[in-house]
């Protein structure tokens, strides 16, 4: 149920109707990312999933993404946040995904084919197979970049209804309009 989630209270909490929006709100390849959170003691933090443009950089470093990563992705923070400074899709973010792709590193897609990110070969249902796990990262960085972010989509929800659609034939278990949630989750609870 989406009203027993926070994330989605969150959500809701915080929307603005339409007309209470500026014209770069309501236009998201016009929006401005959404800054770090500076707390009262003047720490940077980073924005929370409902806040999060996918194009703010993560703030963190690569230990602290270590702390989370686990399987296949286990030690690859620095990878994330390589990925982040060439394409410009927030390290974290990109860190969530793959965590709730791969099972945090312990799928049999990301023991098998190094493929982290659930990546498909373009126009088939057949995934990728990668030369290692950071091969696989970097190419999910480049085509968040090039097929979304600079496309104007650049929320959780936005990338998630492109990235895992809620029509696609293969989610047999209806489980793809929860992913949006899943990864804002993910990142909320680890890295936010």
């Amino acid at each position: 149920d989406l009203l027993s989630n926070p994330l989605w209270m969150s959500m809701l909490l915080n929307a603005q109707p339409r007309a209470a929006q500026t014209p770069q709100q309501a236009n998201p390849e016009q929006a401005e990312p959404t800054a770090a959170v500076v707390t009262p003691s003047g720490n940077q933090t980073n924005p929370s999933a409902a806040q999060l443009n996918i194009t703010t950089p993560y703030t963190g470093t690569a230990a602290d993404l270590n702390t989370k990563l686990k399987g296949a992705l286990t030690g690859k923070g620095e990878t994330f946040l390589k990925a982040q400074q060439q394409y410009g899709i927030n390290a974290a973010f990109l860190a969530s995904i793959c965590i709730q792709e791969s099972g945090n590193g312990r799928s049999n897609l990301a023991q098998t084919k190094n493929n982290v990110g659930g990546v498909r070969i373009p126009g088939s249902t057949q995934f990728k197979t990668y030369n290692n796990v950071e091969e696989c990262i970097m190419d999910m960085a480049r085509f968040l970049k090039s097929g979304y972010a600079d496309k104007g989509i650049n929320t959780i929800a936005s990338v998630g209804a492109k990235y895992c659609p809620s029509n696609d034939p293969t989610d047999v278990n209806g489980t793809n309009n929860r992913w949006g949630a899943c990864v804002g989750n993910i990142y909320n609870q680890n890295f936010a």
